[in-house]
């Protein structure tokens, strides 16, 4: 159950330090973060990464540390429940996922007009 249950943190930190220190070169429509505002030009583009990519360091460190927690109390204490709380572990550690994209827009928004340049 560990091991399933650590697969989307996991994922997230290794795609966070990814993005933070090698995000991909050049806008594409294949891997990276892709949205609208981001693929405006190569400062957005960078940008979104380098942030998104804290972002999800971040949660995913932090949902790791949490994940860790309550599985090892959850065997201590109500073994019988493992699968349940596994499986309710992995739905709330999408929650942070899916949260990296509204932060990073806005983040994108604070930062550059609609056409893509750096606000003053």
């Amino acid at each position: 159950m560990l091991f399933v249950s650590m697969l989307l943190p996991v994922c997230m930190i290794i795609f966070g330090i990814v993005f933070m220190k090698r995000p991909p070169a050049k806008i594409n429509n294949i891997y990276g973060y892709k949205t609208r505002m981001s693929m405006q030009n190569g400062e957005t583009w960078r940008f979104a990464h380098l942030y998104s990519g804290r972002l999800m360091l971040i949660f995913g460190l932090v949902s790791a540390v949490i994940t860790v927690i309550i599985l090892i109390y959850t065997v201590m204490h109500m073994p019988d429940n493992i699968a349940d709380i596994g499986t309710a572990l992995s739905l709330a550690q999408i929650m942070p996922f899916l949260l990296v994209i509204p932060l990073t827009e806005s983040a994108l928004k604070r930062r550059f007009d609609s056409n893509g340049n750096m606000r003053k």
